[in-house]
């Protein structure tokens, strides 16, 4: 992903809720390709912010599950830039039973 100026905040850097939408998002897309693929509900999301991304900046998001068990799916995300910075990291738990 590229940040353009409509993802940014008032320091001209990628806004903080957008970086928590991109884990959310994308975490229960990863989870939507395991053998259940349900979606689930979120019941915890955490986002932990490591450096500023700006505009231009080309970011890399890898997602991955954890863990996925009966009732709940337990997942993790790290947005990285292209130095190979640490942006962001967020883990996401969903439930996903009955």
């Amino acid at each position: 992903m590229k940040v353009q100026k409509e993802h940014t905040n008032q320091a001209n850097t990628m806004h903080g809720g957008l970086t928590s939408s991109l884990v959310d998002a994308l975490t229960t897309l990863a989870l939507m390709t395991t053998e259940n693929g349900t979606p689930g509900v979120s019941v915890n999301l955490a986002v932990s912010y490591f450096k500023a991304a700006r505009i231009g900046d080309k970011l890399t998001i890898e997602t991955e599950v954890l863990k996925q068990g009966r009732t709940l799916a337990f997942t993790a995300a790290k947005i990285l830039n292209e130095k190979g910075d640490i942006v962001a990291t967020g883990h996401h738990v969903k439930h996903i039973g009955s």
